[in-house]
């Protein structure tokens, strides 16, 4: 059975001004502690007596453990503790279990408690120095009456076998026998693994307490053993029996799903239930009707008059009509707040007071209204089934007005599945042929990498110009800048002129963002960084578009780097690749420059680009362990540039290069290897060099006749070498 969502709220604040707060969540395979600290830190996390120990730097030894329980048990958490003096946080563990930690981001750390013991090479397992616990505040779990296995397998059963349509004896159903019920009781032998999965996976929920079991009224309802007296999370519930056969959640795991995350109870469904607020009349004969009532005796406002109309324009679609009535008529009720952030957001307007911030993880319509609020920043994980089932339920023209924007949001959050539901709601809402339709379907292509689909399905956006035209336009150069792929000149020129239309409009950052893409994808890469200067998130993809499709003369004059400086963070990802063309156009300085701001180093790189530099020592550290042809040239011009004649020559003869190991023993002035080794005129230059006088000679005329013998031998032999090297073409002067 799936985990329960962990939201996660990264919270700006100085310094430990306030407690690291300590959330949870149950996860299948493992369970989710977060520590969000009030301010980025260093941590270490090692082991204690008792399980595991977090030292925090700079922390005071605060922590909120509130809501640590409130999502799981103790199946692998016997207790969190605080120590008052260290600050540091232990994990008393209840299993054979261990933690993988990581950095969800700077300020936010999560520590995931997985069954099994640790990895051999795990850095997590080394006792914590110091980890000593002295006044310590403890957050013990929930205590819940513990259920009866044997009870809630049998509950689950009946409940399954309710559902199923399967009517069991009314005289101790959950004990008969098999052979014992009738006909009518026996389930159809296709449907029993269905049943058994259903029946297995409902008791895991209802035995970890997220699973509520209800059975309709007159259904035989299992004997309920007693229960446990040991404290745990787990629990079974069985009220509510005039109910018809659902699961529903339950318990801590529901009181989560319905509050906010200021601790507010989320609004209900039936607060939110758009699709009720009209029927399937003419739009103007219901708004006619409303509006006809709307002022009362004396020309005063009918507050249910009022607060109809205002609920019915929320359900055609009418966002700034139905804000203009409750600003004319006002309204007392309590949801009149709800309606105006309804309102806003069906028209996608900045709304002055979101009555669904901070709702993402609420369980009713609440989770939808909240992520499609504008401008927002999610601060919790979204619900996603919640806001999939509330979209479906949203009368058509809704769906097909807020869809798009849904969407949108479920892209950028990378909910790929959570898509096609709202995807697939859209269509059952309008013609499939629509062109909002084509461009939703367009996006979502795009974001799974389906770009030959997006094209087709775009095409006619563009070759026929209509309403949703230029959204369709932004769509092209994103895909086309994704793929590093150029655009037309007259594209530039379309999304410049829709660009400027719609500066001061809400959608002004995206247009904006499309027409220095699409300068960057027709070559003009300085006009695209000087547009783009202002707009950091862009820069990454300006670089990328810059190594991709940059020239020479681009490269030069964009990425062009003065000594001493270093290259810009957000060209990290492709620093490796600028350093490679820099390399290429004999700047091994600037490639030098771009390889040390690299997110990781490619050796092979790093050794040619050293060695351009006359760096040998540094690139035969590179080099170290690398066995191709092309690492083992590489190496053998380093020993060059260090002056490792001898073991060049040795290289070279093991390659086969006959001239090149001459040329390595000449440098070294191996002259005795060169009389063996060496080619024809080495081996007679080496030998007349090598070559000592005759012994015995009488007399000193004798030996000086012998010294300019061989003098003369040497000269000749020189000779003859300098013969055999080919004269410049263009000598110098």
């Amino acid at each position: 059975m799936r985990g329960l969502a962990l939201g996660l709220a990264l919270l700006a604040a100085p310094a430990w001004a306030a407690p690291a707060r300590v959330l949870s969540g149950e996860h299948d395979g493992f369970t989710r502690l977060v520590v969000e600290l009030p301010a980025p830190s260093a941590w270490t996390l090692g082991r204690s007596a008792d399980g595991y120990a977090l030292r925090l730097d700079g922390s005071d030894g605060e922590y909120d453990l509130s809501q640590a329980f409130k999502l799981i048990g103790r199946s692998r958490i016997a207790a969190l503790a605080a120590d008052a003096q260290t600050g540091d946080l232990y994990l008393a563990l209840a299993c054979n279990c261990h933690v993988e930690p990581f950095e969800f981001r700077p300020g936010i750390i999560v520590l995931d408690l997985k069954d099994g013991p640790p990895a051999k090479d795990s850095l997590y397992e080394q006792e914590l120095p110091g980890a000593a616990m002295t006044e310590i505040a403890i957050a013990e779990p929930q205590s819940l009456p513990k259920a009866n296995p044997e009870q809630v397998d049998a509950f689950a059963q009946a409940w399954v076998d309710t559902a199923l349509g399967i009517k069991p004896p009314a005289d101790n159903p959950i004990e008969a026998a098999p052979s014992e019920l009738p006909r009518s009781a026996l389930l159809d032998p296709g449907l029993t693994p269905l049943r058994d999965d259903l029946v297995r996976e409902i008791s895991r929920g209802a035995a970890t307490g997220v699973v509520m079991m209800d059975l309709p009224e007159g259904a035989p309802m299992p004997t309920e053993s007693q229960p446990d007296e040991t404290d745990d999370q787990s629990r079974v519930g069985l009220e509510n029996l005039g109910a018809l056969p659902q699961v529903r959640i339950e318990g801590t795991a529901a009181e989560t799903a319905d509050l906010a995350q200021d601790g507010e109870n989320c609004p209900q469904d039936a607060q939110l239930d758009l699709e009720s607020w009209g029927d399937d009349r003419p739009v103007w004969d219901q708004i006619s009707q409303v509006r006809s009532d709307l002022v009362g005796e004396f020309d005063r406002p009918n507050p249910e008059a009022v607060v109809k109309a205002v609920k019915l324009h929320l359900f055609i679609g009418f966002g700034q009509e139905a804000n203009g009535l409750l600003k004319s008529f006002g309204s007392d009720d309590p949801d009149a707040r709800l309606w105006s952030s309804l309102a806003h957001i069906i028209d996608d307007s900045p709304d002055p007071d979101p009555a669904f911030a901070g709702l993402e993880a609420c369980e009713s319509a609440a989770s939808l209204w909240a992520i499609l609020t504008r401008p927002q920043e999610p601060t919790l994980r979204p619900n996603l089934p919640a806001i999939q089932r509330s979209f479906s339920a949203l009368p058509m023209r809704l769906r097909q007005e807020v869809g798009p924007r849904l969407i949108e949001t479920l892209i950028s959050l990378g909910e790929a599945e959570a898509v096609d539901v709202v995807a697939n709601a859209i269509r059952r809402a309008g013609d499939p042929k629509d062109r909002d339709i084509a461009l939703m379907e367009a996006e979502v292509a795009a974001s799974d990498g389906a770009f030959a689909e997006a094209d087709g399905l775009l095409k006619p956006l563009l070759d026929d110009p209509g309403p949703n035209t230029p959204e369709a336009l932004v769509a092209f150069i994103e895909g086309q800048a994704a793929r590093g792929l150029p655009v037309p000149p007259e594209t530039l020129a379309e999304i410049d002129a829709y660009a400027m239309e719609r500066t001061s409009g809400p959608e002004g950052a995206k247009f904006q963002r499309a027409l220095v893409l699409a300068l960057a994808l027709t070559g003009q890469f300085k006009q695209a960084f000087e547009t783009g200067a202002s707009m950091p998130e862009i820069q990454a993809d300006l670089w990328r578009l810059l190594a991709a499709l940059g020239t020479d003369d681009a490269i030069l004059e964009q990425a062009s780097v003065m000594p001493g400086s270093a290259a810009p963070e957000s060209a990290r990802p492709i620093a490796s690749e600028l350093a490679e063309r820099f390399l290429r156009l004999g700047l091994p300085g600037q490639a030098q420059i771009w390889l040390a701001g690299a997110q990781s180093v490619d050796r092979m790189l790093a050794a040619q680009i050293a060695v351009a530099n006359s760096d040998g020592l540094s690139a035969l550290t590179y080099l170290e362990g690398l066995d191709t042809d092309a690492a083992r040239a590489l190496r053998t011009e380093a020993k060059v540039l260090i002056g490792d004649d001898i073991s060049v020559a040795a290289d070279l003869a093991v390659a086969g290069d006959g001239a090149g190991e001459t040329a390595a023993l000449a440098r070294a002035r191996d002259w005795p290897a060169l009389e063996q080794k060496g080619q024809t005129e080495w081996q007679t230059a080496a030998k007349s060099l090598t070559a000592q006088p005759e012994a015995g000679l009488a007399g000193p005329l004798a030996e000086g006749a012998a010294i300019a013998d061989q003098a003369q031998a040497t000269r000749d032999a020189v000779k003859a070498l300098l013969a055999t090297v080919p004269v410049p073409e263009n000598p110098a002067p």
